[in-house]
């Protein structure tokens, strides 16, 4: 299904900020009940930010790309 590229960066910026969020919200509290719930989102709303790549554009998704590894990364730490 193709996804207009202003649809697709819509969704892009939008899951960022709150994918930000929850990483202020565990690094904070890194013993809260909630941080499982909060690792499941983020992990979430990057499969979806995924999916929409191949409709931004071959830079911008590059950009985007490193991004999600950089947030990858930091689940994995």
């Amino acid at each position: 299904m193709a996804i207009p590229r202003k649809e697709a960066l819509k969704r892009l910026k939008g899951h960022a900020p709150t994918i930000e969020k929850h990483f202020r919200k565990i690094a904070a509290d890194p013993t809260n009940w909630s941080v499982l719930h909060w690792i499941g989102e983020i992990n979430e709303w990057i499969r979806q930010m995924e999916e929409v790549l191949p409709h931004v554009g071959v830079k911008t998704a590059q950009k985007w790309r490193a991004q999600i590894e950089e947030w990858n990364a930091k689940l994995r730490s």
